[in-house]
């Protein structure tokens, strides 16, 4: 007997649900053991699997790193098997070759060409196989589709498999979501399949006040991580005013990748509704742009009408570095490799002891072995209530360090009189940094590999923050205050310590009103005696708000300030760009919890800009409040921390 494929469709992913959390997130289980079956419960385990014909058994299969199941040839003569991942349910599985499955069923005895089915045979595919799946052909006869309450779903939705030589009519388009259509060259040359790149026609006879919908896009241009793409949709009613609970174009990317782009809810449409949006693709291949909408409100498919569709193709392309080429900035902006981790970059750790900063190198040494790579470097914060809390908290030890060091401090004590950074800004602690300067050069610190970290500077929670907002704890610093600040910190600290790098950080997403960050950090790219008023963006991000999965992915990376900008502003102006703190945050606070996407997308993320990347730090600290655990050690995120570990990324 033969034996038949198994996996390789869109939809064969090992996938984790909350459900019934709150959040109801659905993750990709990476590199998880699978086991196979032959009954959803009970029944005979399979073990002689081939991952190629005619080779070697296995009993055992491993999802992808990005969570895919492996294609697989199941026991001889079998066609629908269960997949065991470990939890309390089995997930069923059909063969992918449906074609020749769906002949014996019928009993023909050649493959099925264009025209050649009755109206007779439809009801014979429309019904379910197994409880587990759908088959719906075109009626040649009559020249239709079955309509919509014909093939009415279940919900989750069943597969649907549509055989016909035509493109799917208005009343069919609920299922298109849920569609895996044939390749015709799997199945003996068949052409009795719908082209999936012909675009659903209207159905005017049937609804002539149905409404309409057309999509546009602007040619991808080059962009930080892929290519910058404008998508239109515009929706027309005709015969009066319509309601919609939604109107959306969207797009989908490789490895079942999407993004909204543009969505109007609870509108009234009396002629035409547009929407305009924009997207950054992260991934090589083709793209599709879609249009749709919903009337009813409901959360099944068969709610949504979608409209057309337009594929573009995106190329990734070698960046820019804003200096002539791909090779990092050079000069007095750089932080040198250090070499320690045998990563492609300085990768460290944010973890810190306040109390005794001597046991800081101890403690981050330790991360490094609990990864399996040694630390290229360590984020440090000291006590900064008094000026002598801020600039003693450097203990002569750290000379002897070979990695790099971020060191945390704000431009003046938190206990300081004004509430704000009026008095660096007046240059009335000018004195202060310079006998600083004096001090880290006395130690043996005067060196690129020292960065001194202004941080969070647009979170309206500190007081050295320009532009509170909110609620303002403290009075507000004006951009025109913040900037003069920097100045004479920079210029203060460089002139008896001109080889250290300034850092100036910021937190994703926290844009500030009547102004932008870049316009900050253009009055702070002059060079004075002792080189830039700053060498490196820092920049913060944590797995929260929004907890981060396939469908947010690329908004994160395109916040105000994200990842996108941020490096697009190092490449074209000579810098580089600090990850100082990132991390997991506890489901409690709103963040993925023990969220593997995250970790492995944040990798990819390194590896595409390291040619700006000066270093990045896991946080493994519990946070404050303690609802933000962000530690990976005490093994509270055992997926997330694997998925850190392994020998592809941060392992050893």
């Amino acid at each position: 007997m033969p034996r038949y494929l198994f996996g390789g469709s869109p939809a064969d992913f090992a996938i984790q649900t909350n459900y019934p959390a709150d959040d109801a997130t659905v993750r990709v289980q990476p590199e998880v053991d699978l086991t196979v079956w032959s009954a959803p419960v009970a029944g005979t385990r399979y073990t002689d699997l081939q991952l190629e014909f005619g080779g070697s058994t296995v009993a055992i299969l491993t999802t992808s790193v990005s969570g895919r199941l492996p294609r697989f040839y199941g026991p001889d003569g079998v066609t629908q098997v269960w997949i065991d991942m470990g939890d309390t349910d089995r997930y069923v599985l059909e063969s992918t070759d449906l074609g020749s499955i769906v002949d014996t069923k019928l009993d023909k005895t050649a493959q099925p060409s264009p025209h050649q089915h009755s109206g007779a045979d439809v009801p014979s595919l429309q019904r379910q196989i197994d409880a587990t799946m759908r088959c719906v052909m075109f009626d040649d006869a009559s020249n239709t589709w079955p309509y919509q309450s014909d093939v009415t779903p279940t919900y989750p939705p069943t597969p649907m498999f549509w055989y016909g030589n035509a493109a799917l009519p208005v009343q069919a388009r609920w299922g298109l979501d849920y569609v895996d259509q044939l390749d015709a060259t799997n199945h003996g040359g068949s052409t009795n399949i719908p082209d999936p790149t012909e675009e659903p026609t209207e159905d005017p006879v049937e609804d002539p006040d149905e409404p309409t919908m057309t999509i546009a896009m602007s040619t991808p241009v080059a962009s930080i991580n892929g290519a910058a793409v404008t998508v239109s949709a515009a929706l027309t009613t005709a015969g009066g005013p319509q309601t919609f609970a939604r109107v959306q174009v969207a797009v989908r990317g490789p490895s079942g990748q999407t993004n909204d782009v543009a969505y109007r809810a609870n509108v009234t449409v009396d002629g035409t509704l547009s929407l305009t949006g924009g997207f950054t693709a992260s991934a090589s291949g083709t793209w599709t742009a879609y249009a749709t909408y919903n009337k009813t409100g409901g959360s099944a498919q068969s709610d949504w009408v979608d409209g057309p569709k337009k594929t573009f193709t995106v190329t990734l392309t070698p960046p820019d570095t804003g200096n002539g080429g791909t090779t990092p900035p050079t000069g007095s902006a750089s932080v040198p490799k250090v070499n320690r981790s045998g990563i492609q970059w300085n990768s460290g750790v944010a973890r810190w002891d306040s109390d005794n900063p001597d046991n800081t190198v101890n403690l981050a040494n330790a991360f490094g072995t609990w990864r399996g790579r040694s630390v290229d470097g360590f984020l440090h914060f000291p006590k900064r209530q008094t000026w002598n809390d801020m600039f003693n908290g450097v203990p002569a030890s750290w000379a002897n360090f070979p990695g790099y060091i971020v060191y945390s401090i704000p431009p003046q004590p938190e206990t300081e009189g004004a509430q704000n950074n009026s008095a660096t800004a007046a240059g009335q602690n000018n004195t202060r940094w310079e006998d600083f300067g004096k001090k880290l050069t006395a130690m043996g610190l005067n060196r690129s590999t020292f960065i001194l970290r202004i941080w969070e500077v647009n979170g309206y929670w500190y007081k050295w923050a320009w532009g509170n907002e909110r609620g303002t704890k403290v009075a507000p610093n004006t951009v025109e205050s913040f900037v003069a600040a920097m100045k004479n910190l920079s210029t203060s600290v460089k002139k008896y310590a001109p080889n250290i790098k300034i850092s100036i950080n910021m937190t994703r997403g926290q844009s500030r009103s009547g102004t932008t960050w870049q316009s900050v950090y253009n009055q702070l790219l002059g060079n004075h005696q002792y080189g830039a008023y700053f060498d490196v963006i820092g920049y913060d991000t944590y797995d929260w708000y929004p907890a981060t999965n396939t469908g947010n992915w690329n908004g994160t990376l395109n916040e105000a300030p994200g990842f996108n900008d941020i490096v697009s502003y190092c490449r074209s102006n000579g810098k580089q760009i600090g990850v100082e703190e990132w991390g997991l945050v506890g489901g409690g606070a709103g963040g993925g919890a023990d969220n593997p996407y995250f970790i492995t997308q944040m990798y990819g993320v390194f590896n595409s800009i390291k040619d700006v990347l000066a270093y990045e730090g896991y946080y493994e600290d519990k946070g404050a409040p303690d609802t933000l655990e962000h530690r990976m050690i005490p093994g509270a995120y055992p997926s997330a921390a694997a998925a850190y570990k392994n020998s592809a990324r941060w392992g050893s």
